[in-house]
């Protein structure tokens, strides 16, 4: 997160960059393997992503930012392809869009 002001207002701009971060946090529900239940798709602008769970032991399949966000946000066997565009931040965008879309079911836990 960037936040831009003068000196004196620079604790207030830190205490605000950190709330925001705070009510952006998304909860992603994950298998025992480490991968999503099942499989998602997410668009923002031109950019489509579609996640797909993989099997144990396959690692992060994904190119660019998707990988990045998929490698930060925990999850370690998991494929996805983006199509569209390849604007890097559209693509990050896209690819937490699809994230939000995971429905957290206390089934899928229990399936894996």
């Amino acid at each position: 997160m960037v936040s831009l002001t003068s000196g004196s207002r620079l604790s207030l701009s830190n205490f605000i960059a950190k709330l925001n971060l705070l009510k952006s946090l998304i909860s992603i529900p994950i298998t025992k393997n480490y991968s999503i239940p099942y499989v998602v798709t997410g668009k923002y602008g031109a950019a489509n992503v579609i996640i797909i769970p993989a099997v144990a032991g396959s690692g992060v399949l994904a190119g660019g930012s998707v990988r990045t966000v998929l490698e930060l946000s925990g999850i370690q066997n998991i494929s996805a392809k983006q199509l569209g565009c390849d604007n890097l931040l559209n693509n990050a965008r896209a690819t937490v869009v699809a994230l939000k879309s995971i429905k957290n079911q206390n089934i899928f836990n229990k399936v894996n």
